[in-house]
């Protein structure tokens, strides 16, 4: 049906993060600056935070290690520290978890060092570069759930249907979604509580630390509720840590053009799905004989002509091998493949009928089968006349 992406409106919705302000630009950290972040910021002593960041192996401190710190902070009644903690403690656990699980990056107290200025961070940035948003497929629903919490709060994911969820059922699901089955806009009943945010439209770099990935909405204006058109190529044209946040604080001037509104949710102009198709990789899964196909299309039945071998002789190519195992295939074959691979592409339906494209694909299929149903035909007459002498 197109692309599809998370995008900041997401993470704004989703988890209420705030998409405006500051990007972080702290550097990655060696492991003795992180000792002395430890010291200074948590209150740790120095052969603690040494035997912390040896165990984990690197600039880290365990989450564990992370809420002792914050309970004991809490007993002594060093606020600040101890909020820093349960701070460090809540990334950790939520926005920026990791693969290990046990561990947080130290480099994240950098933010934390001046409390008052913490709110000044677009957060939901960080969110979106590291990509660590709740799954809402296959959750139950909250009953309880309020439309001024955050979106993601009316879904309840539980082990049970974590541990349901197949990969290959996920694929053919995504193979057969259209554009109609898409829920292009759905944050419309949290608009009162969350509205939309024109820098949601922003299109350049964003960046979080040493972290700099680019941010591509013209790709997906229909989750905006614009009409998508065929996006202009990616220049990687690259910039400097300093513009990357310049521009971003400079918002105005790297919006990517609405366009039209779309009339009907989730429309395209005619030539984005050949587009489309034509630059990605359509189908994740193999298709199965007895699935619905899209569009109406039916694969038309099949005339394999037998040809005779003694009607053809083979002959060698310069060059080559007499007794080579590879025998050339005849012209009538070729053809058939060829209408074959055809008739199983429109099949398919990943080309827009009424399209420029479908029509020449259709045009390519009747010189295909013309050939084959030719040759049909010269055989069947080839085997009449020898009857009739017989």
């Amino acid at each position: 049906m197109g692309e599809l992406t998370i995008t900041l409106d997401d993470v704004s919705s989703l988890l209420h993060l705030p998409v405006i302000g500051d990007l972080h630009a702290f550097q990655p950290l060696h492991v003795d600056d992180a000792v002395q972040m430890l010291v200074d910021l948590l209150m740790v002593s120095t052969e603690s935070a040494r035997a912390e960041t040896a165990q984990c192996r690197g600039p880290y401190v365990r989450l564990q290690g992370v809420r002792d710190i914050y309970e004991r902070r809490c007993q002594t009644c060093h606020w600040k520290t101890a909020a820093r903690a349960y701070l460090l403690y809540f990334l950790g656990c939520t926005l920026f978890a990791n693969k290990s699980a046990t561990n947080v990056h130290v480099v994240y107290l950098e933010a934390l060092r001046d409390l008052s200025m913490t709110e000044r961070y677009a957060w939901g940035v960080a969110t979106l570069i590291y990509e660590h948003f709740p799954s809402v497929a296959e959750s139950t629903a909250d009953q309880d759930y309020d439309e001024a919490s955050p979106r993601a709060c009316r879904w309840i994911a539980t082990k049970k249907t974590v541990k349901s969820i197949r990969t290959p059922s996920y694929k053919e699901r995504l193979d057969r979604l259209r554009i109609p089955d898409v829920c292009w806009i759905p944050y419309g009943e949290h608009r009162e509580v969350r509205d939309f945010h024109v820098r949601s439209c922003y299109s350049v770099l964003l960046r979080w630390g040493p972290v700099a990935v680019y941010y591509r909405s013209e790709r997906v204006v229909r989750q905006f509720g614009y009409t998508q058109t065929i996006p202009t190529p990616p220049v990687d044209s690259w910039v400097s840590y300093d513009d990357i946040h310049d521009r971003w604080m400079h918002y105005e001037d790297y919006i990517v053009p609405a366009g039209e509104v779309c009339v009907v949710l989730g429309a395209c102009f005619s030539d984005y799905m050949d587009w489309f198709f034509r630059i990605s990789h359509p189908f994740m899964t193999p298709s199965h004989a007895l699935d619905p196909l899209p569009h109406g299309h039916a694969p038309q039945p099949r005339v394999v002509p037998q040809a005779p071998q003694t009607d053809i002789p083979h002959v060698p190519e310069p060059g080559a091998s007499s007794t080579s195992a590879e025998e050339p295939r005849h012209a009538v074959e070729v053809c058939d493949d060829i209408a074959e691979r055809l008739e199983r592409h429109l099949s398919l339906g990943v080309v827009t009928p009424d399209s420029s494209t479908h029509e020449v694909i259709e045009e390519c299929l009747r010189l295909a089968r013309s050939v084959t149903q030719d040759h049909l035909i010269y055989i069947r007459c080839r085997r009449k006349r020898r009857t009739d002498q017989a």
